[in-house]
């Protein structure tokens, strides 16, 4: 029997293995510390061996960890998850065994193979095909890769699930830093800091988290002093040199307070430079900026998401030439920075790096406190280099540099302002054509479009006019076009629903195209594995045709809208018309009491309606010389429906609808509905108020708001005569139970229980004259899973979450359980001598 070996002796033969497939000595670490992110108290915790791919080492390029647990099992190898090393080499040299373990970014590690300890270094040498450095980090920084092979030894959530919890305590730290040195400001100074002190604060918490970073991984002789000048003096040295140099708060008092909390933060050792590069968004950009200059600033997961997704591979090395307009922070120059470092050689030095770096990375930025910013996020994402990072200051709009930029770029990467431009502006920019920064933003770029192109859109480019023109550039320029809907939760300042645009690879014939969604519910899920919850596939050939634009393949319930398609719709059988507009802020044209000159009204989305009823009203003045266009002299007096046009939800549903017979004048934020056919007002109610006009309206808004034109094209079924009756009368029913409910709220329980039963019934008899496959009418049902119904009633699913079968909602609700509850509430209805109702009842019999 071999003897055994020593713990030394699997150590170096485990170094000496990993150093024969690749992994140089400067970054295999022995007795490597680092903070244990994952626990609360952040302990430091230290491996016996740890190897990585690049320098800087961290989680995001951490490879192998080689360990002698003090005891056995997955909880001993889980402590070494913070790590960020996809698999851990255990080493057991009393059982004479070595076990190799797979980490999870949720719940526990995974024994994936016994090793015999005389064969691990010949077992590591043998797997150098997919354990050499740059295959690893490859799968790391691609993450998003479908490739079987890297789900083998690495799980794609896990650096997403550490950037996030990085982020998050880098996010606390900053806060509860500035907000401990303003207040000292204000005692000391007796006025709160304005923008030029905040600014130098800022400046110097930069300054200070780049020493406690070098000074954490031992480098750059930075000192480990608690005296906060100091520290500053060498930083400033170190980093900037001859360059000039903006103020920094120069209070001593304040210097040691911000510097003893970030100093004596968890330890930066194992940090992912690109997470310390990630703090503009949420701790130095303030609410005025994000207003003057429509800042809504890419989430990082999302600038890597799009950089991952474009081949940089394809392009030479000297080709990767990145350009960012509208930089803010330098989000996607610092997703690039880090995907370029892994096409780079591994041998590559620190100083070749960042003189490549240098080279390959513009960006510009009108606002010169975010472009500083810029490049202090870009200090930290290439530690520990100096500056020198070319941000040019200057407006995209009007600056006579952007046409070299473009030119020079191969890869243009951006998140442009959403808004219209302003009067004054359309003056000050002779050259804009566009009313819409971003349509104009992407109108520029394409002049002349770059090899690969990476954008932020608002929704709006998915069925907005203003698109047209660039859209068909698209289409005629790029082989590979893929649009990903993202929920409006994306951004954190912005409640923008977005689409991000990523195009590549010239055309010449046939070309493919992709169109996903991302549900609400997927973002995570998304952001961490590229998962989208949908997406549609299809290809197009030359000559461009109106048919084949990108524009017209939302994949949100693509088969049900295409089952309808063929339907009359809504414009067919009613007139609809926005509600009136002032001269001016409406609240001043507004009484809550009866004036002359003013009509019943409504003029709140949330205050008046709700599903087939109108809450309360007010009083509107219908002065014609108050008014903004024509909208009054609509037939506001006639019976109609009423629907809001403003937004009435985040969720699935955006459309709730009431009957009104009182002749109510609407202001902006509603539609009026007349039915121009033998359509009654209550079946027109009961269909806007459903699951088909809500989910088309959904998937097809381009804006917040529900436009008249696509109100317009809600596709409407034909109805038999009985189907007509019975949601007449359901129609009343829900009125009448629900302004009993009002009246009694201590009955809520049970109208509510009354309610829910009818609008169960009224969906199943406007899903039978659909007519849907059953198939078809389940995943249409589906989309509404998770998402509260507007109105009073608690409702925020069709089916349970376990229920499976595809069956249509009328049969899951039982015959005998419409009928039961139809006889149940026609009975205490107050009018049983109403004709229709009256039919009801016989039918029912």
């Amino acid at each position: 029997m071999a003897e055994k070996l020593t713990d030394i002796e699997l150590l170096t033969m485990a170094r000496d293995g990993l150093r024969d497939i690749g992994y140089r000595d400067e970054l295999l670490r022995e007795n490597y510390p680092f903070a244990d992110i994952l626990d609360n108290r952040e302990p430091e915790r230290r491996i016996h061996l740890a190897a990585f791919a690049q320098e800087p080492p961290s989680y995001r390029n951490a490879c192998f960890g080689v360990t002698i647990p003090q005891h056995d099992g997955p909880e001993a190898i889980r402590s070494y998850l913070a790590l960020g090393a996809p698999q851990i080499l255990a080493l057991h040299p009393t059982d004479s065994e070595i076990r190799l373990w797979r980490m999870a970014a949720q719940g526990k590690p995974e024994l994936i193979e016994h090793i015999e300890p005389e064969k691990l270094r010949a077992t590591i040498r043998a797997r150098k095909s997919d354990w050499n450095p740059n295959h690893v980090l490859r799968a790391k920084s691609i993450g998003f890769s479908s490739d079987p092979t890297q789900l083998d030894f690495f799980d794609i959530g896990l650096v997403p699930t550490l950037d996030e919890i990085v982020q998050k305590k880098l996010d606390k730290l900053l806060r509860d830093v500035i907000a401990s040195s303003e207040t000292l400001f204000s005692e000391i100074r007796g006025h709160k800091p304005d923008t030029p002190d905040t600014q130098a604060l800022f400046r110097l918490i930069f300054r200070l988290l780049a020493a406690k970073l070098l000074i954490d991984r031992q480098h750059g002789g930075i000192p480990a002093s608690s005296d906060p000048q100091l520290v500053l003096e060498k930083i400033e040295a170190f980093y900037f040199r001859n360059t000039p140099v903006e103020a920094v708060l120069r209070d001593k008092e304040i210097q040691i307070v911000a510097w003893q909390k970030i100093r004596e933060a968890f330890l930066f050792q194992n940090l992912s430079v690109e997470a310390l590069a990630y703090v503009y968004e949420n701790t130095l950009v303030s609410d005025e900026t994000r207003r003057k200059l429509d800042t809504h600033a890419s989430p990082p997961e999302i600038a890597e998401y799009i950089v991952r997704q474009l081949p940089f591979e394809d392009l030479g090395e000297d080709e990767r030439r990145v350009f960012e307009p509208f930089a803010g922070h330098a989000p996607f120059l610092i997703a690039a920075l880090g995907r370029l470092r892994t096409l780079l050689p591994t041998d590559m030095t620190s100083i070749q790096r960042h003189e490549y770096f240098v080279r390959m990375l513009a960006g510009m930025e009108l606002d010169s406190f975010a472009r500083e910013v810029a490049r202090y996020s870009l200090i930290l994402a290439d530690y520990p280099n100096p500056d020198g990072w070319n941000i040019e200051n200057d407006d995209i709009f009007s600056s006579p540099k952007l046409d070299r930029y473009l030119a020079d770029a191969n890869i243009v990467l951006c998140n442009p302002p959403y808004g219209d431009f302003s009067t004054q502006e359309r003056k000050k920019y002779s050259t804009v054509q566009s009313a819409n920064k971003a349509v104009e933003a992407l109108r520029r770029v394409l002049q002349k479009p770059p090899k690969m192109l990476g954008f932020v859109l608002p929704r709006s480019f998915i069925d907005g006019q203003s698109y047209r023109d660039t859209e068909r550039q698209l289409e005629t320029s790029y082989k590979d076009i893929s649009l990903v809907m993202l929920p409006d939760t994306t951004f954190r300042f912005s409640e923008s629903e977005t689409i991000l645009l990523i195009a590549h690879s010239e055309r010449r014939n046939l070309a493919q195209r992709r169109s996903s969604l991302v549900k609400k519910a997927d973002y995570q899920q998304f952001v961490r594995t590229g998962k989208t919850t949908s997406q549609t596939e299809w290809h197009t050939l030359l000559p461009y045709n109106k048919s084949h634009a990108v524009l017209w393949h939302n994949p949100q319930l693509k088969r049900v809208r295409d089952e309808l398609a063929q339907l009359q719709n809504l414009g067919s059988i009613a007139d609809i018309h926005r509600g009136v507009e002032y001269k001016g802020n409406i609240s001043n044209f507004v009484s809550h009491n009866p004036k002359p000159g003013f009509m019943p009204g409504i003029w709140k989305v949330r205050q008046n309606l709700e599903p087939y009823l109108v809450r309360s009203h007010i009083y509107l003045n219908i002065d014609p010389n108050v008014m903004r266009g024509n909208a009054y002299k609509w037939p506001w007096e006639k019976p109609k429906v009423i629907a809001n046009a403003a937004r009435r939800s985040r969720g699935a549903w955006t459309i709730e609808s009431a009957v009104d017979e009182t002749g109510l004048v609407c202001s902006q934020r509603f539609h009026g509905i007349w039915p121009t056919s033998t359509i009654p007002i209550e079946v027109i109610a009961a269909i806007l108020n459903g699951p088909v006009a809500n989910a088309f309206v959904e998937t097809q808004r381009p804006q917040r708001d529900n436009q008249i034109r696509l109100v317009e094209q809600i596709p409407i079924p034909s109805f038999a005569p009985k189907q007509i009756q019975s949601i007449v009368t359901l129609v009343r029913e829900y009125q009448v139970f629900r302004q009993q409910w009002l009246v009694e709220p201590d009955r809520s329980e049970y109208f509510e229980q009354l309610c829910r039963e009818i609008i169960y019934q009224m969906d199943a008899e406007i899903l039978t004259a659909y007519d849907l496959p059953p198939r078809l009418e389940r995943e249409l049902l589906d989309y509404f899973a998770g998402h509260q119904r507007p109105g009073p009633v608690k409702f925020d699913r069709y089916y349970p979450p376990d229920f499976r079968p595809a069956i249509p909602w009328r049969d899951y609700i039982s015959e005998e359980f419409r009928a039961s509850t139809a006889r149940r509430t026609l009975e205490r209805l107050p009018v049983i001598n109403d004709p229709i109702i009256s039919a009801m009842v016989e039918d029912l019999d």
